[in-house]
């Protein structure tokens, strides 16, 4: 795990890989709760053996995660979900690895701003009407986002050589305050 301060709960998904990223979310889905909970998740094949963030990125954003940009990143991302009154919202950290061409990977990430319909796929209840893309700041990560009508933000950042998403900003603030 790339968080320094332990989420609220940890859970283990098995999964075969070739889900759909609408069906991996499904996966994810809590009901709201008054109290913001925090919680990782371990995506695992049959055998127990935990699934490469390679393979979660190519299902979620394809375009975006090409095979050369999900190489350049730590396998063992970290997953979370975080829960609130209006619901679960999915998010990531994936560190990339130290052979990496970060600035090159930094890059291709931000590619994402050009591709609004992949990251729909990051959000558990969906996402419309997206707004214009704008600079923010979470808990000293310096991010871009983007609004959604249907509720959610998608933000990403980078803190040093870790690569924060989330799909609201309370969740990714949370998220970013535990790395």
């Amino acid at each position: 795990s790339l968080f320094t301060t332990a989420p609220d709960s940890t859970e283990s998904i098995t999964i075969t890989g070739e889900e759909s990223a609408s069906e991996l979310m499904q996966m994810l889905s809590l009901s709201p709760t008054e109290v913001p909970m925090l919680r990782e998740v371990v995506f695992k094949d049959d055998s127990d053996n935990l699934i490469e963030f390679e393979q979660i990125a190519s299902i979620l954003a394809p375009a975006i995660f090409t095979e050369e940009t999900a190489q350049g990143f730590q396998p063992d991302a970290t997953y979370y979900t975080y829960t609130d009154e209006n619901g679960t919202w999915f998010g990531f950290a994936a560190k990339l690895s130290s052979a990496a061409d970060a600035a090159g990977i930094k890059a291709s990430v931000s590619g994402i701003e050009s591709n609004v319909e992949e990251i729909t796929n990051f959000f558990i209840s969906g996402a419309e009407n997206p707004s214009d893309w704008k600079d923010g700041a979470a808990g000293g990560i310096t991010t871009r986002y983007i609004t959604f009508g249907s509720g959610g933000a998608f933000n990403y950042g980078w803190d040093n050589d870790v690569l924060l998403i989330g799909t609201s900003y309370p969740a990714f603030k949370e998220a970013g305050s535990r790395l």
